[in-house]
């Protein structure tokens, strides 16, 4: 094995998968990274057993040169801070010795102690015709505004994931759920192409979508999405993202609940943000905060006891109805807020302990979100 390229291109590769890669893996073999040198190009492959990576370098777009074929195994985390830290310029990649990989810049010469590349796993054994393509950047919009919202306790697995599944009106839209129990988010979403559809929802671990988003490209790229039974396929010309599916069944949730409402609020989004980062300097660590209207006017309140209190008001765009007081978690609703590039933003109250229903309110050409938030009992709201 002997390549040539440039650090930037080396170190863009390597940076798409490193952080998949665990330094303290009970097999030593995933803690590192497959590098394969082809005649078509350089292939970097990486695997945690849930997901594995593979990312392609051509020749034709990396500026490399393949003088000899061959392939190895070294410490991925080795092998980043080696290439991050090189000048910019040229690299040389080459097995000067068995299981011995030597990494050659204008300066420096390291030598990295290597493994078996056919003891490294290899890619999922994967059939499928069910095949759905995305634009990249309008596939890491659909996980912005569905991930965040999954749950981090493994005592339920299935709302650690992303539920996705085909609307049973429309063969070419697909909905997807997320909820940890207090917040849930909804998304439904065009999809450009579909060969044919799973007779069952699928679920997508949250970790996969989320490290998924990170590597993908800011653009129009292609994203091809292919689904088996127990494993689901993100591919580009360059990337193959594979990722385990999660067993199970996802909870029934209705996206339409929570509709009817007593109250209805329409605020600038940008507004309800700030003042919600401002007023949760004092909310302490449960994040509460209390919101109250009076007419259009709108009062968000938060304390901690022995620091302070601090309330903040302002008009809002619109408001129908009863005025409202009720409490919620802060983060929640700021995570939700952040999702969305709207200018206003609606609130549906249905009195002070049920669900708030929220919903960007300018029309999206490809895609409609809804989010609920259970509020939290306190002794004041």
């Amino acid at each position: 094995m002997k390549v040539r390229t440039t650090r930037d291109h080396l170190l863009h590769a390597l940076g798409q998968v490193i952080r998949t890669v665990s330094p303290t893996s009970p097999m030593p073999i995933l803690s590192g990274i497959l590098l394969t040198a082809h005649h078509q190009g350089l292939r970097l492959r990486v695997s945690d057993s849930k997901i594995t990576i593979q990312v392609e370098l051509p020749l034709h777009e990396a500026n490399l040169q393949i003088e000899q074929v061959g392939s190895i195994v070294v410490p991925a985390k080795y092998l980043f801070e080696i290439v991050r830290k090189l000048p910019l310029g040229a690299v040389m990649l080459e097995l000067t010795g068995p299981l011995l990989l030597t990494v050659r810049s204008e300066r420096a010469i390291y030598r990295l102690s290597g493994m078996e590349a056919n003891e490294f796993p290899e890619v999922p054994d994967f059939h499928s015709d069910q095949t759905i393509r995305l634009s990249s950047i309008q596939l890491q919009k659909i996980i912005q505004q569905v991930a965040f919202a999954v749950s981090p306790s493994e005592q339920r697995p299935v709302l650690t994931g992303v539920s996705l599944a085909w609307d049973h009106h429309h063969a070419d839209q697909i909905r997807l759920l997320a909820t940890d129990g207090v917040r849930f988010a909804s998304l439904l979403t065009n999809i450009e192409r579909i060969n044919a559809a799973p007779p069952h929802a699928i679920i997508i671990p949250g970790r996969s979508l989320t490290e998924l988003s990170r590597i993908l490209p800011d653009d129009e790229t292609s994203v091809d999405i292919q689904i088996d039974n127990r494993q689901v396929l993100f591919g580009t010309r360059q990337l193959a993202f594979y990722s385990a599916l999660i067993e199970g069944t996802y909870p029934s949730i209705d996206p339409d609940a929570f509709a009817v409402h007593t109250t209805h609020l329409v605020l600038h989004t940008e507004d309800l943000l700030q003042a919600l980062e401002r007023v949760s300097i004092l909310a302490g660590d449960g994040h509460i905060v209390r919101l109250e209207t009076l007419d259009t006017r709108l009062t968000l309140f938060s304390s901690t006891e022995q620091i302070g209190d601090v309330n903040e008001q302002w008009e809002a765009v619109r408001k129908l109805g009863e005025d409202i007081r009720i409490a919620f978690n802060s983060k929640y609703m700021r995570d939700i807020l952040r999702t969305m590039a709207c200018k206003d933003v609606s609130l549906k109250f249905q009195g002070k302990w049920s669900p708030i229903r929220i919903e960007p309110l300018e029309e999206d050409e490809t895609s409609t979100a809804t989010y609920i938030l259970t509020p939290v009992r306190t002794h004041e709201a």
